[in-house]
């Protein structure tokens, strides 16, 4: 059952389970990333590219609508003092970043939408676990539908069925209970890099389904006892640090090129 948190008894808030759309995606991918990263919080390494995709985060959510330039160039220099004070990200990054912001305006230049919101936050309760999240965007489409999406900064796109990403069904079933809209809302994901852009029209049927998984992996994590390693290798030598620093057994043997 899914709740807002106004509607969970005090005593039962103390119990509740801090959780996120990274999290279960983290866990989805590996329950031992899960493990080392959110229940023993070792430390972890962000690349350039991450701090990148904060700085472009951070331009579009505050932007306005007349989606000038130069003012979107402006403030990609704020927002680099705050994410990138170091001056860490190397310059091809920073000229990609550059040229994701000018093919943002091409796309862009003569649309009015309106925007219901920007970097929304948003706290769910399903089950015993509380879900935190944002939503990049929240635009009110002409046929008065809502319409979220989620930006994409990288260049891996997801190839799978819209209809069947976590990410996308959680901030659909999370609007539709923020805003108005009729027979239900599109959710999708922008890759700015490409302009692809990836999205499903979640029905009232589609919500409940995304609410019972959403329940099932979040029952299925609090049940975990022993988190056990991936078995895609991939993850290990490509995705994760916990392998290259040692604390994952499997991880660093499959980073050696051995296995198990």
């Amino acid at each position: 059952m899914i709740r807002s948190l106004d509607e969970v008894p005090p005593f039962e808030q103390l119990a509740l389970v801090d959780m996120s759309h990274s999290r279960l995606d983290t866990y989805l991918m590996c329950p031992a990333k899960y493990f080392y990263t959110y229940v023993e919080k070792l430390p972890r390494t962000f690349a350039p590219a991450a701090a990148m995709g904060n700085i472009i985060h951070g331009v579009l959510e505050e932007a306005d609508e007349d989606l000038q330039l130069t003012e979107l160039l402006m403030l990609m220099e704020e927002q680099r003092s705050k994410y990138d004070p170091d001056h860490q990200i190397a310059p091809t990054l920073i000229k990609s970043g550059f040229q994701i912001l000018i093919d943002y305006v091409d796309r862009h230049r003569d649309e009015r939408p309106e925007v219901l919101g920007r970097e929304t936050e948003f706290l769910i309760v399903v089950g015993s676990a509380l879900i935190l999240g944002y939503i990049d965007r929240i635009e009110r489409r002409r046929d008065g539908r809502v319409q979220v999406m989620d930006y994409k900064s990288g260049a891996w796109e997801d190839r799978g069925a819209a209809v069947n990403n976590l990410q996308l069904g959680l901030y659909a079933l999370v609007a539709s209970r923020m805003w108005d809209s009729p027979g239900g809302v599109y959710s999708e994901l922008y890759y700015l890099r490409s302009g692809n852009r990836k999205g499903h029209f979640f029905t009232p049927e589609d919500l409940v389904t995304v609410e019972a998984r959403l329940t099932e992996i979040m029952d299925t994590i609090l049940e975990d006892r022993h988190f056990h390693p991936t078995n895609n290798s991939r993850i290990c030598t490509r995705m994760c640090d916990f392998g290259k620093s040692g604390a994952c057994r499997v991880g660093a043997a499959r980073v050696a090129g051995a296995s198990f």
